[in-house]
């Protein structure tokens, strides 16, 4: 693992979270943008069903439209035992049995399985905290069967909107000069104390051709009006407005107002 990567904090951070994930997420039901996120995720999975694995699958948010969708060979790995938990009794609740459901704990770089095991990945929300994607994209190439589908979903690095971030903290080559390596690699710090980095489109593209994955399908979600602070400050208005962007899609201009992307990929065979 790399310094910035500290599994222990990770997981440690991931099992508080996980007791107040589902209160903090969508609570804005003007603009659900994680439910939104979900949907769109699970209709990139539009093949016939495989076996498929959640690799950082928090509590189960995506792997249950998949099982309602039918797909009956799927399982789940995060950092958290917390959150596997709660994706177990998510699952449950949402009337699967989840007890003979393969959830285990692991290290995304360093996955638990053997290479060509799964038709279908998907990766939400996870790479953002490495301090240096190859390593786990090589792993997520790995275990992927050639002609298999990934999906993953990064932080958008050209989102004008966001760019507050870079003012609000250090970057990463400034603390270096300063005399601190801690966090090289990684570029902000959210409002939890957590380091993550964002990811250029096109720069992440080719970095997963190099790991034999071709994207063939890409959109942007979750859209900022104005910078960070005041969307607190302007609420319900700009959540109201926003929302109307989700059906830009993949136009030029989410490129500098979306938050985040999506991207599918196929192993090349």
């Amino acid at each position: 693992m790399t310094k910035a990567f500290n599994s222990k904090k990770m997981a440690n951070f991931w099992n508080t979270e996980a007791k107040v994930y589902a209160s903090q997420h969508d609570s804005n039901k003007i603009y659900p943008m994680q439910d939104m996120r979900n949907k769109y995720i699970v209709d990139l999975f539009d093949m016939e069903p495989g076996k498929h694995v959640d690799i950082g699958c928090g509590p189960g948010y995506t792997l249950i439209p998949l099982l309602q969708k039918g797909w009956t060979d799927v399982q789940g790995l995060d950092i958290s035992e917390e959150m596997l938990s709660r994706a177990k009794k998510n699952i449950k609740e949402a009337g699967f049995n989840s007890d003979n459901m393969p959830f285990q704990i692991g290290d995304i770089e360093k996955l638990p399985f053997e290479d060509n095991t799964f038709d279908s990945v998907a990766c939400i929300a996870v790479i953002e905290y490495l301090q240096e994607d190859d390593k786990a994209l090589a792993e997520l190439s790995r275990i992927l069967k050639p002609g298999g589908t990934l999906v993953i979903v990064v932080r958008n690095k050209r989102c004008l909107y966001r760019l507050i971030d870079a003012f609000r903290f250090l970057r990463s080559d400034i603390r270096t000069k300063l005399g601190s390596k801690k966090f090289e690699g990684l570029e902000f710090k959210d409002g939890n104390g957590i380091w993550y980095k964002k990811h250029s489109p096109a720069k992440f593209k080719k970095d997963l051709q190099l790991h034999g994955l071709v994207q063939n399908a890409f959109r942007y979600f979750h859209y900022y009006l104005t910078p960070v602070p005041l969307e607190s400050f302007l609420g319900r208005l700009s959540a109201s407005v926003a929302v109307k962007f989700e059906a830009l899609n993949s136009n030029p201009i989410s490129k500098y107002m979306a938050s985040g992307y999506i991207v599918r990929c196929t192993k090349e065979k």
